[in-house]
């Protein structure tokens, strides 16, 4: 049997001779918490990559890949096992004690109705575990009547229990309410489960997910002892899928995807422009011709000294910054356009993935000649606050001999959830553990319908009918890191350093873009005035702060054309 050391017990020498802790590690350290924690963000883990094998893998800054699916993998896996036991147990007393199973699911009723919310805005405990499996405005019908149910039956269980006994002869008649030995060793079976399943999560959060040299992607040796059991639950059986995101390089260049949002990965857009403007002579002579590539790498010159102070960037963070070449085409436009050579570039096989980079040659060919399906972004990514806050910009060219098209394109990729950094706080206590499993003990009939659901649900891919290819199979629609994004930011100092990254990448495009102009002979009186129009729209007029939609960072930003050429869109 496998011996499990309690998370609270010292750590000793083998956890003092772990590998190294790197800040890097931070955001994939919250990933594998939140995979054991959220039952749902694991199974949608699995559903967006593991069970799609042809689907592109966006971009996931700080975050190892394959170390998560690992957890995803490993957490469903203990589930399962867990509510198939805890079912069973759940049967037998139904089986063998129809007396008990109605107490016991009378006091979950209770146990569930009235308890206390966790946190501002969730669920009573009811709610949150049927609201999988029925409408909610139908659960809280159910909830009303339960009570009803439950006062009623506790008379009538009341009236029985002091009612007097009929006697036949000598012996007396059977007691409804005398419940046998075998129902309780059901309930104990089920106690036992629920304790070890919460002593396992304890120790997974107070040891192998703790800040600091703990914290091992891929355990080789275990902190306290099951933890490489634990964590590699369901590992052999998807070894090869799990392979495919092993080694996932970060700086892709291709990005196939899904849906509306094309910057998949980069979290969501945050007060994005346009601007079209003619390319008038500054002089009597003719300016001077120039191509796409010498605008985009002038812009990427040009950002890449912002980095040099430490005072205008804290900890120098645009030190970091990272240009990135940025192919994006949709999954459904892609198909559409197999007959056509190009599309052979990203998708040279129906039955594979779509490929990650390409070319230089081809990027230089997108980048001065775009395809309608097809386009080519310069992306410029800046990470903070130990990787978990990221910026960044996407920024698209386009011109002739009169016209310059710009667009750009801020997107903001939120701190992981709260409620998902536990790890860091949970006290090394026994006591909860303990607490928890009595109360899932409890809760247990009530929680039945959405284990029965977890238990059976299989994670199957999209189904395509033969001779026609599903454009949801290839494409990305979010990232490991986004479904775990909190709906704001952390903090006060978190809000004013985006505020002060975009704001300087975007003055300082600005102030390269008037430069080259001018260098050339072209014309930037219309262009600075239209640059000004730009900024004044995201300066608030009360206190010069970037404007958030509805107080925080909504994926969405409100829609309208502005005069002067500028146009704000998103959706």
């Amino acid at each position: 049997m496998t011996d499990i050391v309690l998370p609270w017990a010292r750590t000793g020498a083998r956890h003092a001779a772990r590998a190294p802790w790197r800040q890097e590690d931070e955001t994939t350290r919250y990933l594998c918490a939140a995979a054991h924690l959220d039952q749902e963000f694991a199974d949608q883990a699995i559903r967006e990559t593991l069970v799609e094998p042809l689907r592109a893998a966006p971009p996931m800054p700080g975050v190892n890949v394959g170390a998560v699916l690992r957890e995803a993998v490993a957490a469903r896996t203990r589930r399962r096992i867990r509510d198939a036991i805890l079912l069973v147990c759940l049967l037998g007393v139904l089986y063998t004690g129809g007396y008990l199973f109605m107490l016991w699911l009378l006091y979950a009723i209770a146990w569930s109705y009235l308890s206390p919310r966790h946190a501002a805005g969730q669920r009573s405990t009811l709610l949150r575990e049927w609201s999988g499996v029925v409408k909610l405005q139908v659960v809280r019908r159910i909830r009303r009547w339960a009570l009803i149910l439950f006062l009623v039956l506790a008379v009538l269980v009341a009236a029985n229990q002091f009612a007097p006994r009929e006697v036949t002869g000598s012996r007396r008649a059977p007691d409804p309410t005398d419940i046998g030995l075998l129902p309780w060793v059901f309930v104990l079976i089920a106690l036992l489960v629920v304790l070890v399943d919460e002593f396992l999560l304890a120790a997974l959060l107070s040891r192998s997910f703790r800040p600091g040299p703990g914290f091992q992607a891929a355990p080789t040796e275990g902190a306290w002892r099951g933890e490489r059991l634990v964590r590699n639950l369901g590992f052999p059986r998807l070894r090869r899928a799990l392979g495919r995101f092993e080694e996932i390089e970060q700086d892709t260049d291709v990005l196939v995807y899904r849906d509306y949002h094309p910057f998949v990965g980069s979290g969501v857009p945050f007060q994005p422009w346009s601007i079209a403007l003619p390319l008038d002579p500054a002089g009597p002579s003719k300016p001077a011709e120039f191509t796409l590539t010498e605008l985009y790498d002038h812009i990427s010159t040009e950002l890449a000294k912002l980095g040099g102070s430490a005072s205008l960037t804290p900890e120098r963070r645009l030190g970091g910054l990272t240009p990135r070449h940025q192919v994006v085409v949709a999954a459904e436009t892609l198909l559409d356009h197999l007959h056509d050579e190009r599309a052979g570039w990203v998708l040279p096989d129906v039955d594979r993935p779509p490929v990650r980079t390409l070319p230089a040659e081809i990027v230089a060919e997108l980048r001065e000649r775009p395809l309608e399906w097809m386009r080519y972004y310069r992306c410029f990514q800046v990470e903070t606050w130990d990787r978990n806050l990221v910026v960044s910009t996407y920024l698209h060219l386009a011109a002739d001999d009169k016209m310059l098209y710009l667009e750009w394109t801020p997107c903001v990729l939120r701190p992981v959830a709260e409620h998902y950094r536990v790890a860091d706080r949970r006290p090394a206590t026994p006591w909860a553990p303990i607490r928890h499993a009595f109360g899932s003990l409890l809760s247990l009939p009530v929680t039945a319908p959405r284990r029965i659901q977890a238990l059976f649900r299989t994670l199957r891919p999209i189904p395509q009918p033969h001779g026609m290819l599903v454009p949801d199979k290839y494409g990305a629609a979010a990232s490991l890191r986004e479904l775990t994004a909190d709906e704001d930011v952390a903090n006060y100092f978190q809000r004013k350093d985006l505020e002060r990254y975009l704001q300087l990448l975007e003055a300082r495009a600005f102030r390269a873009i008037g430069e080259f102009l001018t260098a050339r002979g072209i014309s930037v009186v219309e262009f600075q005035a239209r640059a000004n129009q730009v900024i004044n729209n995201h300066i608030d007029n009360t206190g010069g702060r970037l404007n958030f939609v509805g107080g925080n960072m909504d994926s969405s930003v409100q829609a309208g054309s502005v005069s002067g050429g500028i146009s704000q869109d998103g959706k």
